[in-house]
């Protein structure tokens, strides 16, 4: 599959997201976040992160939500003259808002800034819901 159709799974698991079919939108925007991996299209990676994590799709609940807000927005920044869509905008808000009233303010900047810091494959593996690779036991 090219970019350009990498780009549809992407669209198409934004449409279901946006109309409230949260299975099929987890389904198309891990695949497209796996395509866009093995690629290294950081810019729609950084897209199914974000949706992603407006989703709640994570394993790990409200901090890992964080966490993917957090290391979509590393990448965004990372992408020249880059900001996210305004239809998008307001998942995000309310994507944020609801980790954050979960988790409180200081435990949601906390997980917000791991996400932030993440190495991206890490992050990547978080957004597919691989939470035991997003969080290796530390070595000894």
């Amino acid at each position: 599959m090219d970019r350009t159709g990498n780009r549809t799974v992407f669209r198409l698991g934004w449409v279901a997201s946006a109309r409230g079919d949260h299975g099929p939108a987890l389904e198309l925007l891990r695949e497209s976040l796996r395509l866009n991996w093995r690629l290294r299209n950081r810019r729609v990676v950084a897209l199914c992160l974000e949706q992603l994590a407006c989703l709640g799709a994570s394993s790990g609940g409200p901090a890992d939500q964080a966490r993917l807000f957090g290391a979509a927005e590393t990448l965004f920044e990372q992408l020249p003259d880059y900001t996210l869509p305004p239809q998008m905008l307001e998942a995000h808000e309310r994507g944020a808002l609801g980790a954050r009233n979960v988790l409180g303010e200081t435990a949601f900047r906390d997980a917000w800034m791991a996400g932030r810091t993440m190495a991206i494959d890490l992050a990547v593996s978080l957004g597919l819901g691989l939470p035991a690779l997003a969080n290796p036991p530390p070595t000894r």
